[in-house]
């Protein structure tokens, strides 16, 4: 953290709310989560504290019954709460999005919402570490850890990248798809794009046109799953039938989408 992050902060910060700000605190864990510093506003006024906790309760149910309000509500949770993982020191790919909560119950909302949207949860909740345990469990800081959601899984981050989930925001979203474009998934997605001006393609020529050793029938089952393709068939054979293939304005659409979105590459399909 260079030493003009702090008073570069404040300054923006009380510049947005026109308000001094009174005490600061450097938490170098999280020295790389935000480039502008977090804002926190307290309140001591318990009539006040009361009130804001039983709009939060009210508005909690509503949020998990509508998807449409659902899915508004996740994007200004991830804007807030969000962190993205990548695996930096090896293949840079993105393989975790995680929102904090430090209560277990705040953690369940959070995975009902998600659920509501259709994003599924595979890990199990990464545990709330109290400061008062941290020489027990060997945790890097005195100050403990908050629990979090933990989201992984291809196809959840294709869902976050299609419902725009990070657009609030900018530099969460940057770093997302900038990672999302090394998994291996998105990888080998984005090489169909070569197939564009071919109308109907047969496994084989997949298999030629991508020097792979084996039949692409994994590749090929993935993308009619996702309805990034259809299929006819093209011979008579109840035994061994053979398929055509051809991509659907659906792949263009994510493609399209994830290289408007990207500024390492610039070409359209």
């Amino acid at each position: 953290m260079d030493n003009n992050f702090v008073k570069r902060s404040k300054n923006q910060w009380e510049k947005a709310i026109n308000r001094k700000i009174k005490h600061i605190r450097i938490r170098k864990e999280f020295n790389n989560t935000t480039k502008k510093g977090t804002l926190h506003i307290k309140c001591y006024n318990s009539c006040f504290a009361k009130v804001l906790k039983t709009i939060f309760k009210n508005m909690k149910k509503k949020v998990e019954l509508d998807k449409d309000l659902t899915k508004e509500y996740i994007k200004g949770i991830l804007a807030a709460e969000g962190n993205i993982n990548v695996k930096s020191t090896t293949t840079n790919c993105l393989y975790l999005v995680r929102i904090s909560a430090k209560k277990k119950e705040e953690r369940e909302h959070y995975k009902r919402c998600l659920e509501k949207i259709g994003i599924k949860i595979y890990c199990k909740d990464m545990s709330t570490i109290d400061k008062n345990d941290e020489r027990t469990k060997n945790w890097k800081t005195k100050k403990g850890r908050s629990g979090a959601v933990l989201i992984n899984r291809w196809l959840n981050f294709y869902k976050i990248f299609l419902m725009d989930l990070l657009d609030i925001h900018e530099d969460k979203k940057r770093k997302f798809i900038k990672h999302f474009l090394y998994n291996k998934t998105t990888k080998w997605l984005l090489e169909f794009k070569e197939l564009s001006s071919e109308k109907w393609f047969r496994m084989k020529d997949l298999k030629e046109k991508f020097n792979l050793v084996r039949q692409p029938s994994d590749r090929v089952n993935r993308m009619l799953e996702l309805k990034f393709l259809v299929k006819k068939k093209i011979n008579q054979s109840k035994i061994r039938p053979v398929y055509a293939y051809r991509l659907t304005e659906k792949y263009f659409e994510f493609i399209n989408k994830l290289l408007d979105n990207s500024p390492f590459i610039n070409c359209h399909f």
